[in-house]
């Protein structure tokens, strides 16, 4: 897997960081603020589209993470 800078991403890739797979939901070119994939969301799998109970955290532009590509 790739390790880049979190601003290299766009709307819509996911991504590790901390131990978590994160969705990128925002971008400004102050932060970029994603949606990490909890237990429960994970549990869904492909029948959905995240979990209301799921953290959101904005990143620094600079901070690095590793690209998780689509399957």
């Amino acid at each position: 897997m790739k390790k880049l800078q979190v601003n290299e991403l766009t709307w819509g890739d996911r991504f590790r960081a901390y131990g978590s797979l994160w969705t990128v939901t925002d971008l400004s070119p102050e932060w970029i603020v994603a949606r990490k994939h909890g237990k429960e969301s994970t549990a869904l799998g492909p029948k959905g589209y995240g979990y209301y109970g799921d953290a959101i955290c904005s990143f620094k532009p600079t901070e690095k993470v590793v690209f998780v590509p689509p399957s």
